[in-house]
């Protein structure tokens, strides 16, 4: 099974989906709505569609307890830094609600541009942030146990990262900073449990 979706997700990232990355990624527009009452998500969706809005993701928001907001984050990819941009995508989220979403009345909160350099910035601080902890845990290992516990480990570990990036690319879902902040807390569970097991075998 494992061998399989491997398989899969190497060959999606290869040749279909690619990695979808988000929006912090690849550059684009992020709009805060803040509505008068929770919002729905999938009717916010729905709305969208029916203007012809397309590619674009919703995120709830949440206040610093961790309970829902009444404000989602829309984001459309691939605008150009510019005010004129700027404008352009506010207007065209803000027409699709007001045409198709009833649910309760809202205001446009935040209007932010995630311009090309931000974004090219932000994965190659991500793809470094991932190789230098695999580097440290690798070190780390080599001292602790053997080198070849090492390389054992961090195979390990890499498989982990690529089937469940495969994963996100399989299913077309969006790799944001958040999603990489979950990928290094995957690798970290991952390592803690194989130590373990080194430790045992010792």
């Amino acid at each position: 099974f494992s061998l399989i979706f491997s398989i899969a997700g190497v060959l999606s990232i290869a040749f279909w989906h690619h990695i979808p990355l988000g929006v912090d990624f690849k550059g684009g527009t992020q709009i805060r709505v803040d509505f008068t009452q929770m919002p729905n998500e999938e009717h916010v969706r729905h709305a969208m569609d029916l203007a012809g809005v397309r590619d674009f993701t919703i995120q709830r928001v949440s206040d610093p307890s961790g309970h829902a907001a009444n404000k989602v984050i829309i984001s459309l990819p691939e605008s150009t830094a510019t005010d004129t941009a700027h404008d352009a995508g506010r207007e065209e989220v803000e027409n699709a609600l007001a045409a198709n979403y009833h649910d309760s009345g809202f205001t446009i909160e935040q209007v932010q541009i995630v311009g090309p350099t931000a974004g090219k910035q932000l994965q190659e601080q991500a793809i470094e942030a991932t190789l230098y902890s695999l580097l440290g845990m690798l070190i780390y290992l080599w001292f602790r146990f053997e080198l070849i516990y090492g390389v054992a480990a961090v195979a390990a570990v890499f498989h982990d990262t690529l089937i469940t990036i495969g994963a996100f690319s399989l299913t077309n879902k969006e790799i944001t900073l958040t999603v990489i902040a979950a990928i290094l807390t995957l690798i970290g569970y991952s390592m803690n449990d194989t130590i373990v097991v080194f430790d045992r075998i010792r």
